[in-house]
């Protein structure tokens, strides 16, 4: 008996329950809206400090203006480029044999089994590789895979 009148006083309150978390959820997104706030208005004269660094704009013969972070960017990639010995176009080859098959055999280990490595390169940058090498579960993949 006492179990019916406990769920008949839970059951009756129900409506009173709601309204408090409704009140709360109120309560709580003011609260997050105030943290919000507060972390902008800290960040906001670093992020407007370093935007005025790192955008500060560097004249071009012609009248033209690049950015800063351009000009960073481009200098370091050359600089990498000449420092690994044009690494990028040396590797082509190599990175073409790979991709064609060249230094792999069937009974490498790993979890994706296809014996194609350009059908192993989607799943690798996709980054969703399964246990069984597929790279989704999805009705329609597995509708590919039969069919193809």
């Amino acid at each position: 008996m006492v179990l019916s009148t406990t769920s008949f006083a839970a059951t009756a309150a129900l409506p009173a329950v709601s309204a408090l978390a409704a009140a709360d959820e109120g309560a709580e997104s003011a609260w997050i809206a105030n943290i919000e706030q507060v972390i902008n208005s800290g960040f906001q004269p670093v992020s407007e400090w370093a935007a005025k660094i790192i955008f500060v704009p560097i004249p071009l013969p012609g009248g033209n203006e690049i950015p800063f972070v351009l000009v960073w960017l481009i200098g370091w990639a050359v600089f990498i480029t000449f420092y690994f010995g044009f690494i990028q176009f040396r590797g082509l080859k190599v990175a073409y044999e790979v991709l064609r098959g060249r230094y792999s055999s069937p009974n490498d280990p790993g979890e994706i089994t296809t014996s194609r490595p350009s059908r192993r390169l989607s799943p690798a940058l996709s980054g969703s590789a399964t246990s069984r090498g597929s790279p989704s579960r999805s009705p329609s993949a597995a509708r590919a895979r039969r069919s193809g």
